[in-house]
């Protein structure tokens, strides 16, 4: 009886963990996904792929630098900005 007790819990964590990592799974494509749709949105959906994360890479060494913050702001109201265009227009 307690083997069959531990059983039972051994497989329900086992399955628990199952669903643990396909749910974290599923969170990391959506975010991929997000990302994607922001290339898009942007208009760099015609750029090489090396172009693109050339420019993520300069992006991020700005936001690593002394002004980061100030990058960050400026960035934010720029988007801010265009997706309220957006869904003015839509």
């Amino acid at each position: 009886m307690a083997i069959d007790i531990i059983y039972f819990k051994s497989n329900r964590r086992t399955a628990e963990n199952r669903l643990d990592k396909r749910t974290m799974e599923r969170a990391d494509v959506r975010r991929k996904y997000e990302l994607g749709e922001l290339v898009l949105e942007a208009g760099l959906g015609g750029e090489l792929s090396t172009v693109v994360l050339g420019m993520l890479l300069e992006a991020k060494a700005k936001l690593n630098s002394k002004e980061g913050q100030e990058w960050r702001r400026r960035w934010w109201a720029k988007g801010d900005r265009a997706r309220t265009k957006a869904q003015d227009q839509a």
